[in-house]
């Protein structure tokens, strides 16, 4: 049987919005059960992000986070956590039946749950040399860190600048690290060359570019830092989450690259985006799809709204075709309880997941 442990949203009536962290099991990884949620109510809560599960003892044990959000309803601009959100472990003997949550006072006794600062995305690792000590990542100020033996009685172990959400796998007799490391090419492909930035810099999209770095000075630094930093320092770096490290052990590799828009909007001048844009020529010839990967959860919406740029004549004339395919399509789901209902329930049938 596997076990799917993830974050469910949840609206309420009056239109206020929870979050909780629930389980699946499939035994095919196909069929899925419903999500059975396995966390208290309370937008003080909102407990989510469920990181890995280890084996302690004779019991699993969950990392999650609290993303406390009070009073936030369904229509209001997005966001973030208050400073009340903390992180935490739940424990199991079967997978499916758990306990009731418990911080994780990963600053130590001495440090009381109010002045423990907000902290987000757990993650626990069994030391590969020392298994009866177990490490806990976490993100505060950057990445944090801390060391137990019995997951309850926490030594802070330090910070550092580097990237966030740190995930570290022991692979045979060795530590895979993902992260801690960022940078900035001015390739806009992993293969590609270094003057696609320089070349690609015109009269009409300079200012957009200047905008673009004034208003982002401290990423533009931290990247070019980072991009600057020697291999000793990267290494001095890991040394922080890894003490006694060998550098001639470990090999960097370079894990991925995505294209960042940059974009000029009325009123802001020029702004950096963080998601995935699709743009055009005037006459829907050539299109493009920048920014961040897309996954299943947005592919369907870039090329609906590819079809609708660049075929604008012939559009209206797929509509209803595209309608059956994609009944809310031109339909705004926060708006229509009666249709999400309907979509959700089908979506579930038509992937067995009922």
């Amino acid at each position: 049987t596997f076990y799917l442990f993830s974050t469910i949203v949840e609206t309420d009536p009056d239109k206020r919005i929870y979050s909780y962290t629930g389980v699946s099991t499939s035994t095919d990884l196909k069929n899925w059960t419903e999500p059975k949620i396995i966390t208290p109510k309370g937008q003080e809560l909102n407990f989510s992000s469920p990181g890995n599960v280890v084996r302690f003892g004779d019991e699993w044990v969950l990392c999650l986070q609290t993303y406390p959000r009070l009073d936030y309803a369904r229509g209001e601009s997005l966001r973030w956590a208050d400073q009340n959100a903390r992180i935490w472990i739940m424990r199991s003997k079967d997978l499916v039946h758990w306990g009731e949550p418990e911080l994780l006072r990963v600053k130590g006794p001495a440090v009381s749950q109010e002045k423990m600062g907000r902290m987000i995305d757990a993650y626990l690792l069994m030391d590969k040399d020392e298994p009866e000590r177990w490490w806990c990542f976490y993100k505060q100020r950057g990445v944090s860190y801390s060391w137990s033996y019995d997951l309850m009685n926490w030594t802070y172990g330090g910070r550092t600048d580097s990237g966030e959400n740190v995930c570290v796998l022991v692979d045979g007799d060795e530590y895979l690290l993902f992260g801690p490391y960022a940078g900035f090419s001015p390739k806009f492909l992993k293969q590609g060359r270094f003057t696609d930035l320089p070349f690609s810099v015109r009269g009409n999209n300079l200012g957009t570019m200047l905008g673009v770095a004034k208003d982002n000075t401290d990423l533009v630094t931290y990247l070019l830092s980072e991009l600057a930093s020697s291999k000793k320092a990267r290494f001095e770096s890991m040394n922080e989450f890894i003490p006694s490290i060998d550098p001639s052990d470990w090999e960097f590799i370079q894990a991925g690259q995505r294209v960042q828009v940059m974009k000029n909007v009325p009123g802001k001048g020029g702004v950096l985006g963080f998601g995935t844009e699709l743009v055009s020529s005037a006459d829907g010839s050539i299109a493009a799809l920048l920014g961040a990967s897309p996954g299943a959860s947005t592919a369907v919406a870039i090329m609906l709204g590819l079809l609708k740029t660049c075929f604008p004549r012939q559009y209206d004339g797929w509509e209803p075709a595209l309608k059956d395919m994609v009944p809310s399509l031109g339909r705004d789901l926060a708006d229509d309880e009666t249709l999400l209902t309907e979509l959700s329930e089908y979506t579930a049938r038509t992937l067995q997941l009922i």
